[in-house]
């Protein structure tokens, strides 16, 4: 800000934000960071520091490291997921947003490489591996390859698709008749 009525409204923000920062910074090392500006309400030097030592700690190298190994070696296929195809597809996608965020822009996972990733998470059950077919034909006939987005939308879609197969298949849509406070006595 330039002016002065610029710089009291500035100055306002930042102590605003800086309550934000006191109720929200839960940890003992938040609690720090934001106690470190308590003389001067900068907000933004609090958010700069959060950012800092989130995106650079041992802890959060550590996160990283967890999060790439499980982007690079988890598979649908190898039985250990335990619930639907969706949530395995959204778990995945989640562990990546995560991985990202602590992360540098120039350290984030490329495209392409999350196009592999992906790829390489869902390989094994059939219905993705017929994503892939379709995916390699669409190519063949124009020349394209899709973009991480657009597989992951193919992905989701067919995983859905799947999820209501298998659903059906153990009953688990038959209609039932439900009653609020009813007994049967015998």
């Amino acid at each position: 800000p330039t002016n002065p009525a610029d710089k009291e409204l500035f100055k306002e923000q930042q102590k605003f934000m800086y309550d934000v920062f006191t109720k929200s910074c839960l940890t003992d090392k938040s609690k720090s960071i934001v106690r470190k500006h308590f003389d001067n309400y900068d907000a933004q030097k609090v958010y700069a520091d959060l950012e800092a030592h989130f995106t650079t700690s041992t802890k959060a190298k550590h996160s990283s490291s967890t999060l790439l190994t499980y982007l690079t070696s988890a598979t649908i296929a190898d039985g250990k997921w335990t619930g639907t195809t969706s949530g395995f597809i959204l778990n995945w996608q989640n562990k990546l947003r995560l991985y990202n965020e602590l992360k540098p822009t120039r350290e984030k996972l490329s495209e392409d490489l999350k196009l592999v990733l992906i790829q390489g998470a869902v390989k094994g059950l059939a219905v993705f591996d017929t994503v892939k077919v379709n995916e390699d034909k669409s190519f063949t006939r124009t020349g394209v390859n899709l973009n991480y987005d657009k597989y992951s939308e193919l992905l989701s879609s067919a995983a859905e698709t799947y999820d209501l197969q298998i659903s059906h298949k153990k009953g688990q849509h038959k209609s039932s008749t439900r009653g609020i406070y009813s007994t049967n006595i015998v």
